[in-house]
């Protein structure tokens, strides 16, 4: 199974483009495609969809699944990530799609070997496969006691 999180932002912020493309990538495949879609307006015709899950459901989800798909906040990755899973993600553009650019959150985090950022839907069934095979690296958490002590230090 692939598992999606669109995540729960406002209805008004559309996610349409992310919508179509995980649609017709579960056209393709044999495997399923379980939807968590949020907010999303989009009638899904091939993925299986359902507007949320309780937390434990869509941890278990992840669980399941052989690639996630995400859209590009922080909650949906990191808990993909801590998991082990295998991340593709779509990040939402600012202003249609959300209040904030989520781009640059994904391309560093593509950087840091997270996760693969999904620029063009038109690349998402490459990057779904590639990223079965992939040997990806967890988040890397910083010590925020540790750099407020050595600042607190720093100014005795």
């Amino acid at each position: 199974m692939i598992f999606v999180c669109f995540g729960n932002v406002p209805a008004y912020l559309t996610f349409t483009r992310m919508a179509k493309a995980v649609d017709h990538l579960a056209s393709m495949l044999d495997e399923e495609v379980f939807v968590q879609s949020g907010n999303a307006t989009y009638e899904f015709h091939y993925a299986k969809a359902v507007p949320f899950l309780c937390h434990d459901d869509m941890i278990r989800k992840m669980q399941e699944s052989s690639v996630v798909i995400v859209h590009g906040g922080w909650g949906s990755i990191s808990e993909a990530s801590d998991l082990g899973c295998k991340i593709v993600a779509i990040p939402r553009l600012r202003g249609k799609e959300h209040n904030h650019d989520q781009w640059q959150l994904v391309k560093a985090l593509e950087q840091s070997n997270v996760l693969f950022c999904c620029d063009d839907e038109q690349d998402l069934p490459a990057l779904v496969e590639k990223a079965r095979s992939h040997d990806f690296s967890p988040i890397q958490y910083g010590d925020a006691s540790k750099i407020i002590n050595d600042f607190i230090a720093r100014i005795k």
